[in-house]
């Protein structure tokens, strides 16, 4: 029960709370909150926060943040196991594992990612081809070649700097209306 303004509705004052929240760019700024209450906890629990990037830097904080809350722009650094918590990471909005050892089988469980980075990953041509979906989507410094880069064409943005994927393929892409980056 609100004691303070005891007429105001609960979900009004969540509403306000969360729009405090979404200009916190910093996790820590955010989870500083959670001392606040139990309710306020709970609400920045309970929200899928997409303005703020979240850093998992091993398995452990990882595990933490994916039992705790719903973050939708995470990092995740080459200490973490990314293929251990595959399942929840699927749901992500923005996803950035460059440099991690993602196998194939994770790869292709990404496909409805709106932003993926998966630079210098060792991503091949046939599970490539599964992110024909993802918006923006950075595979520089892979082994994809033509073969993959092709079916991508549905992608808004490409990115394929350090690929084998030739001029006559990037420029098929544009003239379908994506935007290569090389």
């Amino acid at each position: 029960m609100n004691t303070i303004m005891p007429n105001m509705n609960p979900l009004l004052i969540e509403d306000i709370f969360v729009s405090i929240c979404d200009y916190t760019t910093s996790l820590v700024e955010l989870l500083n909150f959670c001392y606040l209450s139990k309710m306020h906890c709970d609400i920045i629990r309970s929200n899928r926060w997409i303005n703020i990037e979240v850093t998992a830097e091993d398995d452990s904080m990882m595990q933490s943040i994916i039992d705790n809350y719903s973050f939708e722009n995470l990092f995740v650094g080459p200490g973490c196991n990314v293929n251990l918590f595959i399942n929840k990471l699927s749901k992500c909005h923005t996803l950035d594992l460059c440099c991690t050892d993602i196998t194939d089988e994770s790869v292709k469980k990404l496909k409805n990612c709106h932003t993926l980075n998966l630079a210098c990953a060792n991503i091949i041509d046939e599970c490539a081809k599964k992110l024909k979906n993802c918006h923006t989507l950075n595979l520089s410094y892979t082994c994809i070649t033509d073969e993959s880069a092709k079916k991508l064409k549905n992608c808004h943005i490409l990115y394929l700097a350090g690929t084998e994927v030739t001029n006559e393929c990037i420029e098929k892409l544009r003239s379908s209306g994506c935007i290569v980056h090389t």
